[in-house]
């Protein structure tokens, strides 16, 4: 098994650790989760998150303080940024692995259980993206499982230990994104017990997880009370009660259904074979404690989460581990028991799937159709490498399809690593289209020289972040108050970031200065903005962004200053 957890281990370093510099950050949200850390520790300000400067009050402040200490480590990069994110998903899996070695099978189910957890398409993804989803993930993970070996300890003092460290891990999820760090535990634990009929027990074990909890979180809770009053008001009613059960003001409304397509997609390479683990689990009678709980752990938070009015993919991924734990399970029982067919159909289809995929993704770009092509023409070594990793991945499968396959781990390693190939390129390969609509860090670096530090740099909603990030500035102002820095700008001393388009031609004409205003917004945005503007002295327009200076005020003559060009 040495052999296994060295492949394991490496496996994960290639795929989640390798790769994690390689894209440009992406906008909004990992840019916004890079910019409040970087301005973190250019103020020296650990206690109130800032974003453009501004209070930013929408989450807690520990997964700030993990990318910071990143950035602190390995500079202010990409690499930094999702670091912390792709640390927490293997600290996920490696729980995963923990806890089934322990308790669910041994040796030879933990390593597929963390497996398919790595290799599950969203929980890679957003392991590797800069957003908070995977460190709240790993600290749930880790109280989750810490609830249930206490819950199996046989002598009172490592109950109370393990109870303790339950706490402490709640604690953490809830600096990270707030009271989900509680109400996700309770969904699970809670039913649980019912189900062993032990609900009076709860009521025995609550307080030392209560009161560790309580230790963690207490210090910044008080401390951000004490310089932002209104913080508590606006995260609980504004960040959860609203987003979560509000039906009129809901954020991100979606049907109760919406996360069903959202699994079942991200779950990838695996979904096709959990009708196999299915048959698995059914062919029991559940005498197993872990399985049990782990129907608990995944069941009762999903269905919390589809009750929820707002709902965004990424809630979702406190439920991959249960289900990685109840399909490494399914999957051993069910080859136990001699079965093989739904197992092979499962693996022969997806691996069907990928290979008329690639086949199609190569044929659209040798033909050129035209929209349907993903590449541009000067992207051919992209695609190719693409068409390569999908058929290696279809092989990968499609042996592991074969009936003949000497163990039923054997074929699960090889549904992970097909799946883990194809997720190991995607980095390098995303089309230039993508990167022009989602990436604005290259647009903006090829006009970085242009910006000095007494240049007033304006931006609209979908570029402050960016533009701070990439200028290193909290200075930027903003054109509008609406989106999420509204909060922040409605405080007295932040009146001073709005500077709307209508104000900009104003301020060149009047200012006793010469000064020079740079303003980038959304190009779909920028027909509109150009009405309320004086002529430009400088404009670059890149594949969805546009780049303006208005130059007015001081020496310069009238027409100059009334941003009139000559």
């Amino acid at each position: 098994m040495r052999k296994t957890y060295i492949a394991l281990i490496s496996a994960y370093a290639l795929v989640y650790l390798l790769p994690l510099g390689v894209r440009p950050l992406m906008a909004p949200d990992e840019v916004r989760y890079a910019e409040i850390p970087r301005e973190m520790l250019t103020s020296g300000d650990w206690v109130v998150p800032h974003l453009a400067g501004v209070r930013y009050f929408e989450k807690p402040v520990l997964g700030y303080w993990l990318s910071a200490m990143a950035m602190k480590l390995f500079g202010e990069n990409a690499f930094a940024v999702r670091l912390p994110s792709a640390l927490a998903a293997g600290l996920s899996a490696l729980t995963v692995f923990l806890l089934v070695r322990r308790f669910g099978g041994g040796e030879i189910t933990a390593p597929v259980a963390a497996t398919v957890l790595l290799s599950s398409g969203m929980f890679l993804a957003i392991g590797t993206f800069a957003i908070l989803d995977s460190a709240l993930t790993f600290f749930l993970t880790a109280a989750i499982a810490l609830f249930f070996a206490a819950d199996c300890a046989v002598t009172r003092t490592a109950r109370n230990g393990l109870l303790a460290l339950f706490g402490i891990c709640c604690g953490l999820a809830f600096l990270v994104k707030g009271f989900l760090a509680f109400a996700v535990p309770v969904a699970v634990i809670v039913p649980y017990m019912v189900w062993e009929r032990r609900w009076k027990e709860l009521f025995r074990m609550a307080w030392v997880p209560m009161l560790a909890a309580l230790i963690v979180a207490l210090p910044w809770g008080i401390l951000i009370h004490q310089r932002e009053p209104d913080f508590w008001g606006y995260f609980f009613w504004h960040e959860h009660i609203r987003r979560f059960f509000s039906h009129t003001r809901a954020q991100h409304a979606k049907p109760f259904w919406y996360f069903l397509p959202m699994l079942a997609a991200g779950v990838l390479p695996w979904t096709l074979l959990l009708p196999a683990a299915a048959i698995g689990l059914r062919s029991t009678d559940l005498r197993d404690r872990l399985t049990r709980y782990a129907l608990c752990w995944f069941a009762f938070p999903f269905l919390f989460f589809s009750t929820c009015s707002g709902k965004i993919a990424t809630y979702i991924l406190p439920c991959f581990p249960p289900l990685a734990i109840l399909c490494s399970i399914g999957l051993q029982r069910y080859y136990a028991a001699g079965r093989n067919r739904a197992f092979t159909v499962g693996a022969s289809v997806f691996a069907t799937g990928i290979g008329i995929a690639s086949a199609g993704l190569a044929l659209v770009q040798i033909l050129d159709l035209g929209e349907l092509a993903v590449y541009r023409p000067d992207e051919t070594w992209k695609w190719v490498l693409a068409v390569a990793a999908g058929l290696a991945c279809s092989l990968c499968v499609a042996h592991a399809a074969r009936a003949n396959s000497s163990s039923w781990n054997t074929r699960a390693t090889l549904i992970g690593a097909g799946g883990g190939l194809l997720f190991l390129v995607m980095p390098a390969v995303l089309p230039a289209v993508v990167i022009d609509r989602r990436a604005p860090g290259p647009f903006l670096l090829q006009i970085a020289d242009r910006i000095t530090p007494d240049t007033i740099v304006v931006a609209d909603k979908p570029m402050i972040q960016p533009a701070c990030w990439f200028f290193r500035r909290t200075d930027v102002h903003q054109t509008d108050d609406s989106g999420e820095l509204g909060h922040g700008l409605a405080y007295p001393d932040a009146k001073w970031r709005l500077l709307p388009e209508s104000a900009i031609g104003e301020m060149l004409a009047n200012s006793a200065r010469r000064i020079r205003i740079a303003i980038i917004v959304d190009g779909e945005d920028y027909p509109q903005a150009r009405l309320q503007l004086p002529p430009p002295t400088f404009e670059h327009i890149g594949p969805r962004y546009v780049y303006a200076e208005f130059e007015g005020g001081g020496n310069l003559p009238p027409e100059r200053a009334n941003g009139q060009q000559q």
